[in-house]
């Protein structure tokens, strides 16, 4: 078995008149399975096989690893409690938040949870009490609160997935009134209490008349501000829908937590998309990621799917699109990719598709050099892969965690040594 694991590097960007050519990348060095299990870039957690359907996995500057699990103790026809665990590097796997542990200021206990984030020691997520109450519960010191819930005097309702950054915390709600707003809790602030950030049929900025009707369910915090997806309509499936015949407008924006100014538009549906048909604008806006000043934007559009990134200083640019094209990889271009894209700048990982094919790659935007950190040909432990999954920040100096999910229905958790220096690993390699 042949196993691509090296860098390639960017035969071209730029055509005629202005326009993209397709990004195709050049052919790497190949290596077999057997140099790569000799090699130990692959380091599984021991984590036991009582748990299953591992999600959200991310990994901590001392090299341990926090993650979303259930396990089977329940009855045979139950998927099991989910849970958050952490793995340390020595391997002891300790359970900060299990189904049934009480929270601190809400009647109830934890049922299920989703949407794990993490910084800086805190976790967020969301959660379901035993009560019957939902909201987004902060884990702090072993102490797990609601910052927000359905019970509360804010009468939430549709609560999206929340994220933290420092002590800022963002999330996507409907009110009492059924209106869908954006908010943020503020951690070094007394009481943490929700704010509104972004009221809904507040003006859309770069437009004459359109006003937030609708938030992407999962938001960003970043520092002391919220990167977010606003749509102009309730249902934003109508601009995929519709696509250019749609007046409706959509966007990714930033807006600061701690002052008043309004939005700023970062990108829209107006925004020519790289690569695209010429007219061709952002259509499907997926996510929106930021780091460091950048943000990485996963797009579907009626002619090509693909990941963005948007620079510090406003420039669009492909990662990668369904023009992509790897030879000695997978033949013709890859056929798709998932939202769940890491910004871990310089870096941008993603899953990408082909036919019978998936990987998982990291591009350094710096370098425009492309590495495959794993694909479904390499077996681990005997077992076929079938998909991965990575959190949004699963890089830590030279190390990324990812979720391995196999063909017989298993997953598995699994430290990949990564380095960013060249000829520090060997998954660098000169393209021929």
């Amino acid at each position: 078995m042949k196993w691509l694991l090296a860098s390639v590097i960017l035969a071209s960007l730029c055509g005629a008149a202005g326009a993209e050519e397709p990004v195709v990348w050049q052919p790497a060095r190949l290596l077999s399975a057997e140099e790569v299990a000799a090699s130990g870039a692959f380091a599984p957690l021991p984590i036991p096989t009582a748990f299953d359907n591992f999600r959200y996995p991310f990994i901590q500057p001392d090299r341990s690893v926090i993650f979303i699990a259930n396990d089977h103790l329940a009855p045979p026809d139950h998927r099991g409690r989910a849970g958050i665990y952490h793995s340390a590097a020595d391997g002891k796997i300790t359970a900060l938040v299990s189904a049934g542990d009480q929270v601190a200021n809400a009647p109830g206990h934890v049922a299920t949870l989703d949407g794990l984030k993490m910084d800086g020691g805190r976790m967020v997520f969301r959660v379901d009490l035993d009560s019957g109450v939902r909201g987004v519960a902060l884990w702090e010191q072993g102490v797990i609160t609601l910052l927000a819930s359905t019970a509360g005097p804010e009468a939430f309702t549709e609560i999206g997935y929340p994220d933290i950054s420092g002590d800022n915390v963002v999330f996507v709600a409907k009110d009492a009134f059924n209106r869908q707003n954006l908010y943020a809790v503020d951690l070094a602030a007394p009481g943490r209490r929700p704010m509104v950030l972004v009221t809904n049929g507040s003006p859309m900025p770069g437009t004459k008349d359109k006003t937030f009707l609708s938030f992407g369910f999962q938001q960003m915090a970043d520092g002391a501000d919220s990167v977010f997806r606003g749509f102009s309509v309730p249902d934003r499936s109508v601009i995929w829908r519709e696509g250019p015949q749609s007046d409706a407008v959509g966007g990714v924006y930033r807006k600061s937590t701690l002052r008043d100014d309004p939005p700023v538009r970062l990108l829209d549906t107006s925004t020519p998309l790289p690569g695209g048909l010429p007219g061709e604008t952002f259509t499907e806006l997926q996510n929106a990621l930021p780091c460091d000043g950048s943000v990485v934007v996963p797009n579907w559009s009626s002619s090509r799917s693909g990941i963005y990134l948007l620079r510090p200083e406003g420039t669009v640019s492909v990662v990668a699109d369904t023009t992509t094209e790897i030879p000695e990889l997978f033949t013709g271009p890859f056929r798709g990719f998932n939202k769940w894209v890491a910004n871990c700048h310089p870096w941008v990982l993603f899953r990408g598709y082909a036919d019978d094919y998936a990987g998982l790659f990291a591009l350094h935007t710096g370098r425009n050099e492309l590495s495959l950190l794993i694909d479904s040909r390499l077996k681990l432990d005997g077992k076929e892969i079938h998909d991965f999954e990575i959190g949004v920040t699963p890089k830590v100096d030279d190390e990324v965690v990812v979720m391995v999910e196999f063909k017989d229905g298993s997953s598995g958790v699994y430290i990949l040594q990564f380095g960013d220096g060249r000829g520090q690993s060997i998954f660098r390699a000169a393209a021929r």
